[in-house]
């Protein structure tokens, strides 16, 4: 769930403010809008002598790999773990520029918001066959699974758009945020041009406080934005949950 604000979309998930608006409600207030597991893998903290270093690239490489195994990618290379998916579909409009953006809609507004503070102009189509008159060149939004209408786009539709946006030039960036309660996925076909993936780690892990998220893309775009990331993209504590889980 979103709601408007003033300049934009504020992501749902602020319990404790909406709860300020409504001190009557029974309690316990159940907050539906994020799609978060209500229960929390249960995974076995690091020794406290690990909070004294900075995050380990074994660690990392470790995190990394168990990635890889989970969905299904061919290539490590392929794999960019950061803070959180909202921080790298941020990041996606600076290393990625488009010079327009069209979204499948309606859906939550983390990616509009993010290419609007680009500068980037937006177009939002309410069904698949429309994305295919996206103007060349630009890059295409599908969230799939959909939040908050739960919408599943076929990967072999999604492969098709792929491949046609990577023809004109241009990109398709799939949110598989909530991917792991589906039975399909795209992630095993990153390594091809023009695909970017992003994967949530606290949703289906019931870990969303632990901020851990992936992108998955071609070998030349990870390495791109894994180098804007820079160094300890992850701490120790998600470096820790994210490989056990």
């Amino acid at each position: 769930m979103t709601v408007p604000v003033a300049g934009g979309i504020e992501h749902g998930g602020q319990v404790v403010a909406v709860m300020r608006d409504f001190p009557d409600a029974p309690r316990p207030f159940v907050d539906l809008s994020t799609g978060i597991g209500p229960v929390a893998y249960p995974f076995t903290m690091p020794d406290a002598d690990a909070f004294h270093a900075l995050p380990q690239a074994d660690a990392e490489r470790a995190l990394v790999d168990a990635a890889v195994h989970a969905y299904g990618v061919s290539d490590s290379r392929c794999v960019v773990a950061g803070s959180g998916t909202q921080l790298l579909m941020g990041l996606i409009p600076w290393v990625l520029p488009a010079p327009h953006v069209t979204i499948l809609s309606p859906t939550y507004g983390g990616h509009e918001q993010a290419w609007r503070l680009a500068g980037a102009p937006i177009a939002r189509v309410r069904d698949v066959p429309a994305l295919w008159s996206a103007p060349a060149g630009g890059t295409v939004v599908v969230c799939s699974p959909n939040n908050p209408d739960g919408r599943v786009v076929p990967v072999a539709d999604l492969l098709s758009l792929a491949a046609h946006c990577a023809r004109t030039g241009g990109r398709l960036v799939v949110d598989e945020a909530y991917a792991d309660f589906a039975s399909d996925s795209i992630a095993p076909h990153v390594a091809r041009s023009g695909l970017v993936v992003l994967r949530s780690f606290g949703k289906s892990y019931g870990l969303a406080g632990m901020r851990l998220g992936f992108m998955l893309a071609e070998v030349a775009v990870a390495e791109r934005v894994r180098a804007v990331m820079g160094a300890w993209p992850v701490g120790t504590v998600a470096l820790a949950a994210g490989t056990q889980a």
